[in-house]
């Protein structure tokens, strides 16, 4: 399994950039998140987050943070009652195969020209860029994100930057997921040491290895009210390696150590 594992690692960090696009853009061996392939499902799991502290998206200005080049997930809350959208990525290109289809659904918010869709700037905005250099350009009620977090790199600036565009009774939703995205080995990352994972293993999406105190660190330095949930636990797989991973990744309390999947409620930016 091993063997296996670095040889998947090795062979992502080498890929090219224009074809691990080619790959992610026709989704083979590599796929889009949750905002690209499903972007119903994606706010239908915002909207019953923010359910749970009794907020409403209607009439909210919302930022999508690392949306993933489709316009679905901007559309869809509109269509839920948002008032306007900003979308910002720092990577991602514009997905024109995606937008041209959900163009046809939601033609009221989406422009169709001979060589792109163009979002309505009434009802959306984007926004590419670093958002710590962009916090600035940006007010909104609401932030939402879906497997964004654990591909972050400096989540402590970033998160004051997103707390520093959130209106002061504002909230925020983000899904977080904790596992190595070599899916079926979910803490294997966290077996090597810094240098030989950032030189050799560490996917050119960036994986932070993260974990749940590190998070809950970062928002309960920017936020007054933090709620972390947590959504998936997988012991069996973190006991069978448990003696392989680094110090730096384990707490002691397997409760915490175990945690692969969360979601995050904050509100009210300090």
């Amino acid at each position: 399994m091993k063997v296996i594992y670095l040889l998947l690692r090795i062979i992502r960090r080498l890929l090219p950039e224009k074809i691990t696009r080619f790959l992610l853009r026709h989704e083979i061996f590599i796929a889009p998140g949750l905002e690209t392939t499903d972007p119903d499902q994606a706010v239908d799991a915002y909207i019953n987050r923010l359910k749970e502290a009794n907020i409403s998206i209607v009439g909210k200005r919302i930022l999508v943070f690392g949306y993933g080049g489709s316009f679905g997930s901007a559309c869809e809350l509109l269509a839920a009652g948002a008032s306007h959208v900003t979308l910002t990525d720092l990577f991602a290109p514009i997905n024109n195969s995606r937008n041209r289809k959900v163009q046809k659904k939601f033609s009221n918010y989406l422009s169709l020209n001979e060589k792109a869709v163009v979002p309505k700037p009434e009802f959306i905005t984007l926004i590419h860029g670093d958002i710590v250099d962009r916090a600035k350009d940006i007010v909104v009620d609401i932030v939402f994100s879906n497997s964004v977090y654990e591909h972050l790199d400096g989540i402590d600036k970033i998160t004051k930057a997103l707390a520093s565009c959130t209106a002061k009774d504002g909230s925020q939703v983000h899904f977080i997921d904790l596992r190595d995205h070599v899916f079926n080995d979910p803490f294997r990352m966290l077996t090597f040491s810094k240098e030989p994972w950032l030189k050799w293993l560490n996917p050119p999406s960036h994986h932070n290895r993260h974990r749940l105190w590190d998070y809950q660190k970062a928002f309960e330095n920017n936020y007054k009210n933090v709620d972390i949930k947590v959504l998936e636990r997988e012991i069996e797989p973190l006991e069978k390696l448990r003696e392989q991973i680094k110090p730096e990744f384990l707490s002691g309390d397997i409760e915490k150590d175990s945690v692969t999947l969360i979601s995050v409620l904050v509100s009210n930016p300090k």
